[in-house]
């Protein structure tokens, strides 16, 4: 689901948020990233640009997150 997500990740959207929360994620935004939070546990924090800045960033963001979490 994470990597259906950031498939053609461009930037924050109202779905890709939604979709988020439905997966647990409370997301604020810091800068010049979102700060995406696990089920509000601090162990799993990501980092999401706001715009991002080539095509595979979407797809480097869900490599990190399931890494991290599966």
């Amino acid at each position: 689901e994470v990597k259906r997500i950031f498939n053609s990740y461009v930037s924050m959207d109202a779905k890709t948020r939604s979709s988020l929360a439905k997966l647990g994620f409370d997301l604020s935004e810091d800068g010049k990233h979102y700060k995406a939070v696990f089920q509000g546990d601090g162990r799993y924090t990501f980092a999401i640009s706001k715009t991002s800045s080539d095509h595979r960033a979407g797809k480097n963001v869900a490599s990190d997150i399931n890494k991290k979490l599966f």
